[in-house]
């Protein structure tokens, strides 16, 4: 069998490697069903689980009514210095660079690339 490694297990003392039959004993009788217990339960999932599993939760979505899909399914994120005024105009292009350059943060991404 091969040896399968524990990380994160949330027991002291435990380091090493053990098989899966030990692993599959630590998860379910040792371990409290915390975050770590869920995720070595997690692990055992194969890709057609995980598909299938993804498919039922897209299934649970489209049986929503409409507005609430849209109402969930955006998310509004304040930009700094963009949201600040309702519009702005601008007579060129390389005038909007030097605005978005001067006042916007790098991390929205308008800065132009070095």
């Amino acid at each position: 069998m091969k040896p399968v490694a524990i990380i994160g297990a949330g027991l002291t003392g435990l380091t090493g490697r053990f098989t899966l039959s030990t692993k599959l004993c630590l998860s379910h009788s040792l371990l409290p069903m915390g975050r770590s217990a869920k995720l070595l339960l997690a692990m055992k999932q194969t890709d057609q689980q995980a598909d299938e599993a993804f498919r039922e939760q897209c299934r649970r979505q489209m049986a929503r009514p409409l507005a609430l899909r849209i109402k969930y399914g955006f998310n509004r994120v304040y930009k700094p210095v963009l949201d600040d005024a309702p519009w702005r105009v601008f007579k060129t292009m390389a005038e909007y660079r030097a605005w978005c350059e001067a006042n916007l943060p790098e991390y929205l991404g308008f800065k132009r690339a070095k």
